[in-house]
């Protein structure tokens, strides 16, 4: 979980049937806390998981016009169409990169607790 920001999104990685995953993605959870599910977002962490075979999904925060960019850059990417220089150019100024795997906003400074909160919370709701 990384991000600036207050909108969750997800990516479940095709794993809304998977049992594991089934009441945090579930349509009533994503709607109590407002979370977007996106069909993409930037491999990071994930990819660890993935290598050893370890079903997962992809928690993110954004700001309400980083969300903007990634629907239509995920939405690109996950259809296997090329994004224009200017959908890259938006794509590579979001805030949310900087603070992913050593950008310039990495850090724990950097992190809302009330919005740790809120992902807790959706990610503990989904597991009741």
């Amino acid at each position: 979980v990384c991000g600036a920001g207050k909108q969750i999104v997800i990516w479940s990685k095709g794993n809304v049937d998977n049992s594991s995953f089934h009441g945090i993605l579930a349509s009533a959870n994503l709607e109590k806390h407002g979370v977007t599910d996106l069909p993409w977002l930037p491999y990071r962490d994930d990819r660890s998981f993935d290598a050893a075979g370890i079903p997962n999904i992809t928690v993110c925060v954004l700001k309400p016009d980083d969300l903007a960019v990634f629907r239509t850059v995920s939405a690109r990417i996950a259809a296997s169409q090329p994004l224009s220089d200017e959908e890259k150019s938006a794509f590579h100024g979001v805030k949310v990169l900087t603070t992913m795997h050593n950008g310039v906003n990495d850090s724990i400074s950097s992190v809302n607790p009330d919005v740790l909160d809120d992902v807790f919370a959706f990610v503990a709701d989904g597991l009741k």
